[in-house]
C-alpha cells in the first residue's frame, strides 16, 4: 500500500469539510488553491467558489473548521483568502 505524503494527508483531512451550499468537500470542490508545509506549519490558500460567499459568513466557518481539523492532527495553520 502506498504511503500518503503530508500534502495528501492534509487534503484528505480537509476534504471532510463540506461546502455548506453543495455538500461537497472543499478539496473536491476546488476551494483549496494551494497547500504548503514548512515543518508542522501548514499554509492554505482558500478561494471561495462564488464571490457572494465572501459576505455570507460561511467562509469564516470553513476557515475555523480548517484550523480545528489541522490542529487535531498536529499541524499549525495559516489561511490566506483569495478572490
Amino acid at each position: 500500500m502506498k504511503k500518503l505524503t503530508e500534502i495528501e494527508k492534509i487534503k484528505k483531512i480537509l476534504d471532510e469539510i463540506k461546502d455548506p451550499h453543495t455538500n461537497i468537500g472543499i478539496v473536491s470542490s476546488k476551494m483549496i488553491e494551494n497547500i504548503s508545509i514548512k515543518d508542522k506549519k501548514v499554509k492554505i490558500v482558500l478561494k471561495p467558489p462564488y464571490f457572494g460567499c465572501v459576505g455570507c459568513g460561511f467562509i469564516n466557518v470553513i476557515s475555523n473548521e480548517i484550523k480545528e481539523k489541522l490542529k487535531k492532527n498536529g499541524f499549525e495553520s495559516e489561511i490566506e483568502l483569495v478572490f
